[in-house]
């Protein structure tokens, strides 16, 4: 009887290592698909089109996207963590090592598209901000030299000023 229970030994721990390499393969897969969850759902702020209609709302927007930076860049530690989870997996032959490599391939290129979109946001942002001020020193000026600009209201909602044509001097 012995021997009989001592002939499942093997199989038994063959099958319990397929078992926990299983397990390993789902738990990475369940880490991929939270990391992806968590780009698409910041996706949407870092590639934003909206830069403000003014120098107080392009402000504002720089500060909500800063906050939006910190975040990405806080979060590097979790994808790297998931990219080294891939590489051991890798690394001890894992019977989904395919999947696991397309499956991480994937996830940095997302991820490296986040960071990409984020970056285009604060260069452009800056350059609304400068537009901005420029907009607003404009404005200033014009008040100060006693002329009044006109405001326009466009149909898609931004406003814009112009300067009244200035007049000959006559002498």
């Amino acid at each position: 009887m012995c021997i009989r229970f001592s002939k499942l030994d093997d199989p038994t721990a063959e099958r319990k290592q397929q078992l926990e390499d299983s397990l390993k393969f789902q738990q990475f897969s369940r880490d991929v698909e939270e990391e992806m969850q968590w780009i698409k759902e910041h996706r949407p702020v870092a590639e934003s089109s909206d830069y403000g209609k003014s120098l107080v709302g392009v402000q504002n927007l720089q500060k909500k996207h800063q906050g939006v930076l910190n975040e990405v860049t806080s979060y590097e530690g979790n994808i790297q963590r998931v990219d080294q989870a891939a590489k051991e997996l890798v690394s001890f032959d894992h019977f989904a090592s395919d999947s696991i490599e397309e499956l991480n391939r994937e996830l940095q290129h997302c991820w490296k598209q986040l960071k990409l979109l984020a970056a285009g946001r604060t260069q452009k942002l800056s350059d609304a901000l400068e537009a901005q001020k420029v907009r607003y020193a404009v404005w200033t000026e014009s008040v100060k030299g006693g002329t009044r600009p006109y405001f326009c209201r466009f149909s898609n909602g931004h406003s814009s000023f112009m300067l009244p044509p200035r007049l000959p001097l006559e002498v």
